[in-house]
């Protein structure tokens, strides 16, 4: 299990088991979106999309920046920390985004009919790489 420390006390950690909990809560929200998502595209299915499952996504935002929030209140209102903060957390974030985005760009060229949702479109992809928000006309 992760381990989020913050600083209750001086020199205490604290283990956030309900933030574990939820981020697991979180994953099977977002996990019975897909799979219903999937049941209905694919294979006709007639039930209810698990609409609300999509809230996962926005509870792993919230999760994200408590977890910011907590291991970073050391360094808030000192000088330069938030360009620092800033520049870390976009060289831990960018080159995985970019090679999980190019994987998926060669998978959807080998095979079209997985992009059933979207169309390869240049300003799509480039938006896509600047983590610009761009919406299908769908």
């Amino acid at each position: 299990m992760t381990m989020i420390a913050g600083l209750a006390a001086a020199g205490e950690t604290r283990n956030y088991d309900s933030v574990q909990a939820l981020r697991g809560i979180a994953v099977m929200l977002v996990i019975a979106f897909h799979v219903t998502l999937l049941l209905r595209d694919r294979m006709e299915f007639k039930g209810a999309l698990l609409v609300p499952g999509a809230a996962g996504v926005d509870l792993f935002f919230v999760i994200s920046g408590f977890i910011m929030a907590v291991t970073t209140r050391k360094l808030w209102g000192l000088p330069g920390q938030a360009g620092d903060f800033l520049v870390k957390r976009c060289i831990r974030i960018f080159p995985l985004y970019w090679i999980a985005t190019t994987l998926k760009l060669l998978l959807v060229v080998a095979v079209p009919r997985i992009a059933q949702h979207s169309e390869l479109e240049t300003w799509h992809t480039i938006a896509s790489y600047l983590l610009i928000p761009a919406w299908n006309a769908e």
